[in-house]
């Protein structure tokens, strides 16, 4: 008997393992018996797939297009051609559904101009987003100018520091003013554009660690 037909009797014997162990087990208890069945099929295979043949004690032998892995491996490995399919976890994939529904959610109601309570047509709202017409907030904070900052500001030292960049700096924000100054309405563009990060629609993400928190927008008023 030649190597190949060895090899391919063996073969013929590890098809009908497989297909009584399908029969008698199931759950986890069929996994762990089909692995090393599926192992031993697939070493088996990679010695006669196109033509490929291991002679001798020690060979090995890789088909076309095949590859040959030896040692310790961390991670996946794809040969050519090859697509990778992750199924996840059904309680981790419903999560990640929630999150992105809350993460829109979230965007749109802290985007949206409320025109209607501002005297205007309630029927634009959708076309006019406040991200449109937001003008950045500046704070009491100085803030000292750099060089570039102050060629074009000639004969100044500083600036006032904007709310952005009071955020960026400050894990912890209290933002005090007097009513009407625009505190809500940063509040509500960042928060607005901290979702539109988190859901990859951002061609400007927001700097700093802002475009990795999970924005939750409270109105104290509501509590």
């Amino acid at each position: 008997m030649t190597d190949v037909e060895r090899v391919q009797t063996e073969l013929a014997k590890i098809e009908q393992a497989i297909a009584a162990v399908r029969a008698a087990l199931s759950g986890p208890a069929l996994e762990v018996t089909l692995a090393s069945l599926l192992e031993q099929r697939a070493t088996l295979l990679a010695q006669v797939h196109d033509g490929a043949s291991a002679q001798g004690a020690g060979a090995k032998a890789v088909g076309a297009q095949g590859m040959l892995i030896e040692g310790s491996v961390n991670g996946d490995v794809l040969g050519p051609n090859a697509q990778k399919i992750v199924n996840l976890d059904p309680a981790q994939a419903a999560a990640e559904r929630a999150r992105e529904r809350y993460l829109r959610r979230v965007q749109q109601q802290c985007n949206v101009l409320p025109l209607a309570a501002m005297g205007g047509d309630e029927g634009v709202g959708e076309e006019l987003s406040l991200e449109k017409v937001y003008v950045a907030l500046d704070t009491t904070t100085r803030a000292t100018l750099t060089k570039a900052e102050k060629k074009e500001r000639f004969g100044r030292e500083d600036r006032p520091l904007t709310a952005l960049e009071a955020a960026v700096q400050a894990p912890r924000l209290a933002l005090l003013g007097d009513p009407g100054g625009g505190k809500s309405t940063f509040l509500r563009q960042l928060t607005s554009w901290v979702a539109k990060a988190q859901l990859g629609q951002s061609d400007n993400p927001p700097p700093g660690d802002l475009g990795t928190l999970l924005p939750i927008f409270v109105t104290l008023r509501d509590l």
